[in-house]
């Protein structure tokens, strides 16, 4: 006789594992998708993150940088003015020195009513009571060095019997140090 085998429980059994490795693959995939969907997700936010960063620090950076150069355009300006004010001081220096070697050699009996600087002319205006005083002034203006005269001016004696002088006085080019 012939035995009847039954394979209906192997039958069911191959089915069940096969079921079982597409429902676990495809949970595995899922899983897997959700996971690397995350991890992308994450790594999007932190790039965010990063770029909000970068961007806050090159504004951060770019300020500063303004803040630099109107403080190194401030110092400019300062070196420049303190540049202008030496050329100022020695030329005032300059003409200092010329001054006082003109009040030394000045003849006693003369006395200067007006002194006047503009645009680098030194006008003098002033009483004698001779006419020779007057061109011993002239000598003594014309021995100073670095000195030229420009116009020598009118004299004329007036009422009282004064003689009234006026000298324009430069310097010489070579000596000139205006700003």
């Amino acid at each position: 006789m012939m035995t009847r085998v039954n394979l209906l429980p192997w039958r069911q059994q191959r089915r069940h594992r096969f079921w079982r490795f597409w429902c676990l693959l495809w949970v595995g995939g899922v899983l897997v998708t959700c996971l690397l969907t995350f991890s992308l997700h994450r790594l999007l936010a932190a790039d965010r993150a990063m770029q909000s960063a970068k961007q806050n620090g090159n504004a951060l950076l770019l300020q500063r940088l303004a803040v630099h150069r109107q403080q190194l355009a401030l110092r400019q300006q300062q070196v420049e003015a303190m540049k202008v004010r030496r050329q100022q001081r020695a030329y005032t220096r300059l003409w200092q020195q010329t001054l006082v070697e003109i009040a030394d050699r000045l003849p006693g009996r003369i006395w200067l009513t007006e002194l006047e600087f503009r645009q680098g002319i030194l006008t003098l205006n002033g009483y004698s009571l001779t006419l020779s005083d007057l061109s011993r002034l002239d000598a003594a203006l014309a021995d100073i060095p670095g000195l030229r005269h420009g116009k020598a001016g009118q004299t004329r004696r007036e009422a009282q019997g004064r003689w009234r002088f006026h000298y324009q006085l430069s310097r010489e080019p070579n000596r000139v140090t205006e700003p």
